[in-house]
């Protein structure tokens, strides 16, 4: 991130927008739309993350109920795993979650609407400017609070600004096709067309969904699994988002047997060689049998790098990692800004013949030409999609048991939330053997 950056308060006259969503082409794929239609829109219950409600106080104490028998059992199958302490093992703790669960509630309710251009007098001009651009006639394109609404082989899209550092293209019809351009793009015809095919082409992607996210994707079974954090304590965002999303793992135990080992949040700051620290994290849960990590990465990030303190660490410093524990299976959640150049790194991955399909799989909160934006409101510093993450991981799609979603599942829409309502769109890249990963992500245009 070279900002997870700090968006303003939102004060500004916004439009109107209503999220609604066209009908998948048939054509495209069904798996996605298979699970939208399970789902129906993509919503989080935000109004009653207030106070608890009577069903989510039964569900407290389900979970307590549930905690005790689940850790009886969990202990009892670790016995079975050469020397691995009992008291790594992460405990769902009932009103930690909801105490959690709430606060990404209430950033999930940090729903950005498109900014306008610019001032009235500049939105005038720049109307003019479409006008004159696009060859339409007087009274098209239409500006509506500073936003205008364009045709685009002919299709409606509406372009206005997440903030002063980036502008908007989505599809008038559909607010899933959307795509967030860089800083200091062009805004010519031929750029606008371009930018509308590559949000098209995300979207396509999403739905064809090479890297199997809606058929099952999972990160883990019973065996344990390594939960490691890597954050920079030392800058204040970074600091901030490992502090309101430190509960991830209490939700990811409810589901996975999850272990944290002393040292598994990793300070950065404190480390003169950080990934030399991340591998000896590794080689210590490896050395007590465990094959299986997770990597929650909470860095700031450049185009071709994870800043890690004062250092830049090179995307190719992970997929070696990946490439020397190959009997190990490693996921990877970064809300580093411009994917910390993962997206290029990953795309070229080709793991070792006979390992299993998806041994490697790398999640990216935005695309690899613009930053990521972390949901400022007041003292709450967690991402969109973080926050989405956790409450569809925990409460499925209807505030129930989140076993009904798988990971994959509950990434997808996770993803859509974040791009709906934030415009930062990501992207997963799962490895495969004796070949480059799949992906969900739109192919490049020059």
């Amino acid at each position: 991130m070279n900002s997870l950056s700090n968006h303003p308060r939102r004060n500004d006259s916004e439009r109107d927008q209503t999220d609604q969503e066209a009908l998948l082409n048939e054509s495209i794929g069904v798996n996605l739309e298979n699970l939208e239609q399970r789902i129906g829109a993509v919503s989080i219950d935000t109004e009653e993350s207030e106070e608890l409600t009577v069903a989510s106080l039964r569900e407290s104490k389900q979970i307590q109920e549930e905690s005790g028998a689940e850790e009886k059992k969990l202990i009892e199958e670790i016995r079975n795993i050469p020397d691995l302490p009992s008291e790594w093992l992460v405990k769902p703790d009932a009103e930690l979650i909801n105490e959690f669960l709430k606060l990404q509630r209430n950033t999930c309710k940090d729903k950005s609407k498109l900014r306008p251009l610019g001032g009235t007098r500049s939105c005038g001009r720049m109307r003019l400017f479409f006008m004159k651009l696009f060859g339409i006639r007087r009274g098209n394109p239409i500006e509506h609070n500073g936003i205008l609404t364009l045709k685009i082989n002919g299709e409606l899209w509406e372009l206005g600004r997440r903030s002063r550092r980036n502008t908007v293209l989505r599809k008038v019809n559909d607010h899933a096709t959307v795509v967030m351009l860089p800083k200091n793009a062009s805004l010519t015809r031929e750029s606008l067309v371009k930018w509308s095919k590559k949000a098209i082409e995300y979207r396509r992607s999403e739905v064809l969904d090479e890297a199997g996210m809606s058929r099952g994707f999972e990160i883990a079974g019973k065996e344990p699994l390594a939960f490691i954090e890597v954050a920079d304590l030392s800058n204040k965002l970074s600091q901030k988002t490992a502090e309101d999303f430190s509960g991830f793992p209490m939700v990811m135990a409810k589901r996975y047997n999850v272990f944290m080992a002393p040292g598994s949040r990793i300070d950065v700051s404190k480390e003169n060689d950080p990934m030399s620290r991340l591998r000896a994290q590794v080689d210590l849960y490896y050395q007590k049998g465990v094959r299986n990590f997770y990597f929650s990465v909470l860095l700031h990030g450049t185009k071709d790098a994870i800043v890690m303190g004062n250092k830049k660490i090179p995307p190719s410093a992970f997929s070696e990692m990946f490439r020397e524990y190959s009997d190990c299976r490693f996921t990877m959640n970064a809300v580093s800004c411009y994917g910390g150049g993962l997206a290029d790194e990953m795309e070229q991955f080709v793991d070792y013949p006979g390992a299993q399909e998806g041994r490697v799989s790398v999640f990216m909160q935005t695309k690899e030409d613009v930053i990521n934006y972390a949901a400022v409101t007041g003292d709450d510093y967690s991402t969109l999609y973080n926050a989405a993450l956790s409450v569809y991981l925990m409460q499925g799609i209807d505030n129930r048991s989140g076993k009904k979603l798988t990971y994959g599942e509950a990434h997808l829409l996770a993803d859509r939330y974040a791009k709906i309502h934030g415009f930062n769109d990501a992207e997963v890249f799962c490895s495969r053997p004796d070949r480059k990963s799949a992906f969900v992500r739109a192919k490049k245009y020059s």
